[in-house]
């Protein structure tokens, strides 16, 4: 079952975080004077705003985006960015064209992830950073969703990397200096603000549900929720890895040109 952005578009940000969210200052701390930026899958702009607002304000900034009403989202929010149609793993530009290759929430569309991190090797110049956020596999199966959508792991679980796939995807194509770093925010309540959230299918996991599994999960989170009044008592400590990579600094030998003996 695929997920429609051009769809789903329209609705996508009304229940989403807006503004500096989990892992934008770290994102924006590693970018910190690379002057030319590539965005892959750059949804209706979420990252590159939090971005700008927190001062990143790079020469050149590019947005790889594949759904075209996404990218009008995107635009009619004030996105910055030369934003254009396409999608990873297989990125349309030069070699050494970018500082930093950047994502959010973007690496479980890409079963490919050897080939992606590849392709972002490629595009950097020497020196140059991957910089990505992604959610780990822990707070998947932590999530208090699990107790009423019995598929909610496994639907994520089966297309997030985890932390060990990511750190040798990186690895395999050349990336050094590796940092897979965890950040937590306060526990938020599972209640009736959240499930009119759920509601919204404020998560693309849903999606991915036929309509009467989530048909069934909604109605049971909204019992639980009127028999406690207005809240489950139940908690979620949302958490994302923040996953980056240094590629080699050193400028490769030109195969054309003799080598000094």
């Amino acid at each position: 079952m695929a997920i429609d952005y051009n769809q789903i578009a329209p609705g996508y940000d009304r229940y989403r975080r807006q503004g500096v969210d989990l892992g934008h200052e770290r994102m924006a701390h590693r970018l910190k004077g690379r002057e030319r930026i590539l965005e892959i899958g750059g949804g209706t702009g979420n990252l590159t705003l939090g971005l700008w607002s927190l001062g990143l304000r790079p020469t050149s900034l590019v947005v790889l985006e594949p759904a075209r009403d996404m990218i009008r989202r995107a635009r009619a929010k004030g996105a910055p960015g030369q934003w254009t149609r396409g999608a990873g793993p297989w990125l349309p530009f030069a070699d050494g064209a970018f500082d930093a290759v950047i994502s959010a929430y973007v690496l479980q569309h890409v079963p490919e992830l050897e080939a992606l991190f590849s392709e972002a090797a490629r595009v950097l110049a020497p020196g140059g950073v991957t910089a990505h956020i992604t959610v780990p596999h822990g707070y998947i199966r932590d999530h208090p969703l699990n107790r009423f959508f019995p598929r909610f792991a496994t639907i994520d679980l089966a297309r997030f990397p985890g932390e060990d796939r990511l750190q040798h995807a990186l690895a395999s194509v050349g990336f050094t200096a590796i940092g897979l770093e965890e950040e937590t925010e306060a526990p938020t309540a599972i209640d009736q603000a959240y499930l009119e959230r759920v509601e919204h299918r404020f998560l693309s996991t849903f999606d991915l549900m036929s309509d009467a599994e989530f048909a069934s999960g909604v109605a049971a989170l909204r019992e639980a929720v009127t028999a406690g009044q207005g809240d489950t008592g139940l908690r979620q400590t949302r958490r994302i890895i923040f996953a980056w990579g240094i590629k080699d600094g050193r400028q490769q030998p030109d195969p054309r040109k003799p080598h000094e003996t």
